[in-house]
């Protein structure tokens, strides 16, 4: 199949971005928003499940419109920093996909089907460390853990890619 190597530049001129509470966004110029990214970030120091924060806001969830089905990659990177254990620079790459959708409130928020890993990769000595993406029906969003190891400090980064799909009529 051959791929026109002009319909990303063409689209990403006709995309805007507008930055807002609930992460950075690319708008069409009628207004309609159909991507957004949130950057988040969070280190660990045990082999406890840990929330990781929106940069920008310092949330652990990053909240989704009424009405809306959405696609979602998360992409994360770990990195041992310090610590008694392991060594430093071992490190882990992780890609999660998942389909999402929140219809009139909060409450109802959640994934359609599992999460799908499309990448996991790591070191030897960053093998246990995990990441789960999830609902968050408290909220009305996405929210995104990760484990690490004992007397291991490591530093995680997510960018949490979701785009809008069909408006869903309740």
């Amino acid at each position: 199949m051959a791929v026109d190597q002009k319909a990303p530049l063409e689209l990403k001129c006709k995309l805007r971005e507008r930055p807002n509470p609930i992460g950075r966004r690319f708008v069409l110029p009628s207004g309609k928003a159909v991507m957004g990214y949130n950057l988040m970030k969070v280190r660990t120091t045990a082999a406890a499940a840990t929330l990781v924060l929106d940069k920008d806001t310092g949330l652990g969830y990053v909240a989704l419109q009424n009405n809306e089905l959405y696609t979602v990659t998360a992409h994360l990177v770990a990195t041992q920093v310090a610590g008694s254990a392991g060594t430093v620079g071992d490190s882990a790459v992780v890609q999660l996909a998942a389909g999402a959708k929140r219809l009139a409130t909060a409450g109802t928020t959640a994934l359609v089907g599992a999460v799908v890993p499309v990448l996991a990769v790591a070191d030897a000595g960053a093998a246990a460390w995990t990441a789960v993406l999830a609902a968050d029906a408290v909220n009305g969003g996405l929210k995104v853990t990760v484990t690490g190891a004992v007397n291991k400090t490591i530093d995680w980064e997510v960018a949490l890619y979701i785009e809008i799909g069909l408006p869903i009529v309740p």
